[in-house]
């Protein structure tokens, strides 16, 4: 079930850094939130596992129509358009994989554009023709500045037994206040504390309302049908990986690796990846009134193109499309048994689209 959540003040999501009135004074909140934030501000009561809650795909909507960030194998053609760049046979030099991705020939006299493409999204139906056309158009992207209010707040530490302001324990938090025109979505299954009502969300005792979705969205329907021994893997999440900005399936020598499930499975080989800068991931534990252990995560929107070995594309769509595909499991860390639930992430990290890798992309690589 999909669910849409719209705080009814501002919002605040705690990293890991540390924060003390006094000394370490000033921290930044994270927007969008990781996906285990919906996990503690779903379950019910501070003693059930968070566990006993399934998060899928999570991110945000707007006016209820889901939003994506901007594939990282496409470039900006100006400040506002993309194109998928071409993938080539690597150059001499160390690179690990066999092919890499560069933006198309840009015409004499045309200015190339920079953009760091931080906070760039794209509209669903942008996503599904990234995905499943066979053509290559240009694209719209767009950024959530307009969407998205950062607000800066003073405060000062309380003694709780004088119930006065303790000298020199001030502290500045950044915190986050939505427009009303977006909302963010979840998809959750599970011992919900509330299908539709109020709930707290984030740090600081921030509540929001939740409603279920009537409607389900196309991207999450839409599936490939032709066959191919060429995919690609597109991530709409974050994703923690054992092996840093690689699955713990894929061999580091070979780039080869074998990914199942119950009596489906597939050998594979990687062969060309657009990936964003690592960012940490941790947060912090309130019952335990301590961080989480941190990890580098690959950012959403990052790709990752592979060659089937062994299997089909039907098996990869069965494997791949739609599921966690992050390594790290809570309590379990990188180390657990394949043949378990535990294959799949429950916690919405990792959540991944299987998409074509088209003639105009592929090149030679993708007709063969």
């Amino acid at each position: 079930m999909y669910y849409k959540i719209m705080p009814i003040d501002t919002l605040f999501f705690r990293g890991g850094m540390p924060f003390d009135a006094g000394v370490n004074f000033h921290t930044e909140s994270l927007f969008p939130p990781y996906p285990s934030a919906y996990a503690g501000a779903l379950r019910r009561g501070e003693k059930m596992a968070a566990r006993s809650i399934k998060i899928g795909w999570n991110g945000m909507m707007i006016k209820d129509q889901p939003i994506f960030p901007r594939p990282l194998d496409m470039n900006f053609m100006d400040e506002e358009k993309l194109q998928k760049m071409e993938l080539h046979p690597k150059p001499l030099g160390n690179q690990q994989l066999p092919y890499v991705l560069a933006p198309k020939e840009v015409s004499l006299g045309k200015k190339i554009v920079k953009n760091s493409g931080q906070d760039m999204y794209i509209t669903q139906d942008d996503l599904m023709r990234y995905l499943f056309d066979q053509e290559a158009p240009s694209i719209s992207t767009f950024n959530l500045d307009k969407y998205v209010v950062k607000e800066p707040h003073i405060g000062i530490a309380i003694d709780p037994e004088t119930q006065t302001t303790i000298d020199g324990q001030w502290y500045a938090q950044e915190k986050i206040r939505l427009q009303s025109t977006i909302q963010l979505a979840v998809e959750a299954e599970g011992e919900l504390s509330s299908e539709e009502g109020i709930i707290k969300l984030g740090g600081a005792n921030k509540v929001a309302s939740i409603q279920p979705l009537q409607q389900s969205f196309p991207i999450m329907e839409q599936k490939i049908e032709d066959e191919s021994r060429y995919f690609k893997l597109y991530l709409s999440t974050p994703a923690i990986f054992k092996q840093g900005w690689l699955p713990r399936w894929i061999d580091l020598e070979t780039m080869e690796g074998s990914f199942s499930f119950r009596k489906r499975k597939v050998k594979i080989k990687l062969m060309s990846a657009a990936i964003g800068k690592p960012f940490p991931i941790g947060g912090f534990e309130t019952v335990k009134n301590r961080p989480k252990v941190l990890h580098l995560a690959v950012p959403a929107g990052s790709v990752y193109f592979f060659e089937i070995i062994e299997g089909t594309l039907k098996d990869v769509i069965h494997l791949m499309h739609r599921k966690n595909m992050s390594d790290y499991r809570e309590t379990l860390g990188f180390d657990y048994p394949w043949y378990t639930r535990t294959t799949y992430c429950d916690r919405g990290f990792g959540y991944s689209f299987v998409g074509r890798v088209t003639r105009e992309q592929g090149g030679v690589w993708a007709d063969v």
